[in-house]
């Protein structure tokens, strides 16, 4: 069984047979021109439509590549965070175990001052600093979580930290709690 557009189909190709044929044998010129251009704006068409599925193959594995490149620099990224951070907890292991073995509680003091002052030490050079401004409350730097009245500070005015804030590179990282004077 033959269908419409298979009839349509064949007719399309005879016709084509046909004009060209017309063509060589010098029939109307203006139909061989006609049938020229539309041939050549074929072969364009079927030239860009190959084109267009190239930079679109290449779209897809540029994306893909790109990808891959920023999941590859997050993971070197957090490994260079965290790797170091794994000699803290090493240290605090060994103070761990000197617990269990010393009675003397100078030195476990001792100890777990070092390891906070090697962690603080890490986090500056990672651009991590703690928030040092507590004059006049900031909503950027700090959080009010409780009002209080007070004879010795100005409304408006940090009266007391109740979680220091950090900053890093210079913008905040966690704001400051802090209680505010009325």
């Amino acid at each position: 069984m033959i269908s419409d557009n298979d009839h349509t189909s064949h007719t399309s190709h005879d016709q084509q047979a046909t004009d060209n044929n017309q063509c060589a044998n010098g029939a109307s010129s203006q139909s061989c021109c006609v049938q020229e251009e539309l041939s050549a704006c074929q072969a364009q068409v079927i030239e860009w439509k190959d084109k267009y599925l190239r930079v679109n193959a290449d779209f897809d594995n540029v994306n893909r590549r790109a990808a891959k490149d920023r999941a590859l620099s997050q993971h070197t990224a957090q490994v260079a965070i965290v790797l170091p951070l794994l000699t803290i907890v090493d240290d605090f292991e060994r103070a761990l175990e000197q617990q269990a073995t010393t009675t003397d509680a100078h030195k476990l003091v001792e100890g777990i001052t070092m390891i906070h002052t090697s962690l603080v030490k890490y986090l500056a050079s990672v651009g991590v600093e703690p928030i040092t401004e507590y004059g006049e409350f900031d909503p950027e730097l700090h959080e009010a979580l409780t009002s209080v009245v007070s004879d010795t500070h100005a409304s408006g005015m940090v009266v007391s930290v109740l979680q220091k804030g950090y900053l890093f590179k210079g913008k905040p990282l966690r704001p400051a709690k802090v209680s505010v004077a009325q």
